[in-house]
């Protein structure tokens, strides 16, 4: 028996699908795996018990997660893969039609692995008082490989902590206790094309939403106001020179309204909130 594999001693790294792995991460978990499927074994054969020969491979698949703590260089690299645009001359990155795809690769110590050709399916990024933000990134890709490990360093530096955050809806800075943002690439996962892996991972609808925890005020009057028409919001993360911004075009809110827990509390309000486009403004957008 080998020495266990621990934890830390991992390296995340990726690249463009197909390219270089030239990027590497810190990352808090990950659970990036490849799923396989048997199928077969249904004829009658005078037993109860299945001839392995009667099992074949069916679909194999990629799917799972990794969360971060992103520092802004971090957010700089991944924020095109979340939304697909590529980073404008202004520092913008908007919804595309298409997502980029990624090769990613773990040392996970006792082997690399590697998942080829993986596409964001849904990024939630979450901001809560007192502690350092973080992105989830649920992906889908196409297959597993166990190559040699790529060379790429990783770029330290801090991430963004929640008092380093501004969030606005109409105009009007708002006091949250979290903030919680959600896209939604609504990839399609089972297009095969006779073959046993993916052969493409087409992007659906988009869906973005806002969820936050706030303290119920006069102010909020005015954000319960809007529920219907709805108006535009920001998030934005600043570190010194840097900052990274999300805006929506227009953000719709719904309940639950406020509501009184206990007589010690504060009463709070937690809205769920929808982003959609306008004539003028896509319904979210980066500036990184």
């Amino acid at each position: 028996m080998g020495a266990p594999s621990v934890g830390v001693f991992s390296v995340l790294r990726l690249g463009a699908a197909g390219g270089a792995i030239s990027e590497a991460y810190e990352y808090i978990s990950e659970s990036l795996t490849q799923n396989l499927e048997y199928i077969g074994g249904n004829g009658i054969s005078g037993n109860r018990q299945v001839r392995q020969e009667r099992m074949v491979l069916g679909k194999r698949d990629v799917s799972g997660s990794i969360t971060f703590e992103p520092t802004p260089e971090e957010l700089d690299l991944l924020a095109p893969r979340i939304l697909g645009g590529a980073k404008q001359v202004d520092n913008t990155i908007s919804i595309a039609n298409t997502l980029p795809t990624m090769d990613i690769q773990f040392d996970r110590v006792g082997d690399i692995f590697q998942f080829n050709g993986c596409a964001v399916n849904k990024a939630t990024l979450r901001a809560n008082v007192g502690e350092v933000i973080q992105l989830a990134l649920d992906l889908v890709g196409k297959t597993q490989t166990l190559p040699a490990a790529a060379v790429a360093s990783i770029t330290h530096g801090a991430p963004y902590v929640f008092h380093e955050g501004v969030f606005t809806f109409n105009g009007a800075t708002g006091e949250v206790n979290s903030v919680e943002i959600g896209i939604e690439n609504g990839l399609l996962t089972d297009v095969y094309r006779f073959s046993a892996t993916r052969t493409h991972i087409p992007v659906g609808p988009v869906r973005v939403t806002c969820n936050a925890v706030m303290p119920f005020t006069s102010d909020e009057v005015a954000v319960l106001a809007n529920e219907v028409t709805g108006a535009a919001a920001t998030l934005v993360f600043t570190k010194g020179a840097k900052s990274f911004t999300i805006t929506i075009a227009n953000l719709k809110l719904s309940g639950p309204g406020p509501q009184v827990g206990n007589r010690e509390g504060e009463i709070l309000w937690s809205p769920t909130g929808v982003a959609y486009s306008t004539a003028s403004a896509d319904c979210i957008k980066f500036t990184s």
